[in-house]
């Protein structure tokens, strides 16, 4: 049988035309379609999770700060107090020495103080580790007053050799005046009984620029 052909005879402003959705049932189209909706599905739902172990992850890092920056605070309050016993240490065994051989340091001293010049002063006092030296460091208004001190060291007992090691200018504002430092060698067979400190040297006199041995107040 022929197919028929339909006609519309009605005027084109009566006309009904009909749509056609047969596309949207098009495999084609509609595969594609489902997979785009399950992918943005599978897409919202890792982000989510994601997020949600990313949060748990930088609580656990900001826990963690926390308790670095705490160890830090510790980890200051530990070397301030080590330093402190080392210096504590240090002032011990110092004194500790010498107390060991009170009356070779007393010589010492004596010998040191009592050779100084009028306008010269000793800012430190300093020994050596494991050595029979001594270094001396002081201040003079007269260049010629460390020569006559140096001289005049020598001619204590119990200082071996004594020799200059350096002396410098200073001028500043307040005042004008020559730092020198000197090296003392004391008699080894003197020393047996010394303890040497364990920073390396060992202080017996120290005090300010303005003060020290021989220093006028």
């Amino acid at each position: 049988m022929p197919d028929l052909i339909e006609l519309n005879l009605l005027p084109i402003e009566d006309r009904i035309i009909k749509k056609d959705y047969s596309y949207l049932l098009d495999a084609r189209i509609i595969i594609p379609l489902i997979t785009l909706i399950l992918l943005l599905i599978a897409l919202s739902v890792s982000s989510a999770y994601y997020d949600k172990e990313l949060s748990a992850k930088q609580l656990i890092l900001d826990a963690l700060m926390q308790q670095v920056k705490e160890k830090e605070s510790i980890k200051n309050q530990i070397k301030v107090k080590e330093k402190l016993l080392q210096e504590i240490d240090s002032k011990y065994t110092a004194l500790n020495s010498i107390n060991v051989n009170k009356q070779l340091w007393l010589d010492i001293l004596e010998g040191i103080s009592a050779s100084l010049p009028e306008n010269t002063w000793v800012e430190q006092i300093a020994q050596e580790k494991q050595t029979p030296f001594i270094n001396i460091s002081g201040n003079t208004h007269i260049f010629s007053e460390v020569g006559h001190y140096i001289t005049r060291l020598k001619k204590k007992l119990v200082f071996l050799e004594v020799s200059l090691i350096s002396i410098n200018y200073i001028e500043d504002s307040k005042s004008r005046f020559f730092k020198f430092e000197i090296k003392i060698e004391i008699d080894n067979g003197l020393l047996t009984s010394q303890v040497n400190s364990s920073d390396g040297k060992k202080i017996f006199a120290a005090s300010q620029p303005t003060k020290g041995i021989g220093a006028k107040p």
